[in-house]
């Protein structure tokens, strides 16, 4: 059996994240959503609540019976590596032969600037999806290069994921602008507006 990992802040989890996960379900059985406590490259100073995120992803996967909203990143609170991650997996889902980290274009071409990558290489299989910005040559290449260079083991899956940022929905749910509802879940979106996140 395959175990698929999507860490994000999910900040706030939305349906491009979903989407990722549930195109995932056709290279494993399950997919693990693990928000981050402090990304290594991002500004942690601005991140929700970590309790506050993780809510917002179970209400996300609330009948979604193969995704698993999983917070062993933030249990460890401290600053979240991938390869850490992927060692704590590993142990504790001994039952899964191999594991598939899911991953933007974007992030591809960061992949040998994260720690330790190349044991991140030789631990999981990479899944990339789609991002605006890059062309799928320029994906291809780049898989090509971390084949030869590392031996990793990379998929490409070129179905389309929809082009969602949670930095607009931020945005937008501070101004007022209630435009963004549909890129939520809806008990998402209620529990944005009922705890007053981003306001």
């Amino acid at each position: 059996m395959k175990l698929g990992i999507l860490g994000a802040t999910f900040d706030p989890v939305h349906k491009a994240h979903i989407q990722m996960a549930k195109y995932a379900l056709d290279y494993c059985e399950y997919v693990l959503l693990t928000p981050c406590i402090k990304p290594p490259h991002k500004d942690n100073d601005n991140i929700t609540d970590d309790d506050a995120r993780y809510s917002m992803l179970c209400l996300a996967l609330d009948g979604y019976e193969n995704l698993i909203a999983s917070d062993m990143e933030i249990k460890r609170g401290q600053t979240t590596y991938t390869i850490d991650t992927l060692r704590q997996v590993k142990e504790e889902y001994s039952i899964f032969d191999s594991i598939i980290y899911i991953i933007g274009a974007d992030t591809l071409f960061q992949l040998n600037t994260w720690r330790e990558y190349e044991d991140v290489f030789r631990l999981c299989t990479f899944l990339v999806f789609e991002r605006k910005g890059f062309t799928r040559s320029q994906i291809r290449g780049r898989i090509d290069i971390l084949k030869n260079d590392y031996n990793a083991d990379i998929i490409f899956d070129t179905r389309s994921v929809s082009e969602i940022s949670s930095s607009v929905i931020r945005k937008a749910i501070a101004e007022g602008d209630d435009s963004i509802e549909w890129m939520l879940d809806k008990k998402v979106y209620r529990y944005i507006k009922e705890n007053g996140i981003y306001k």
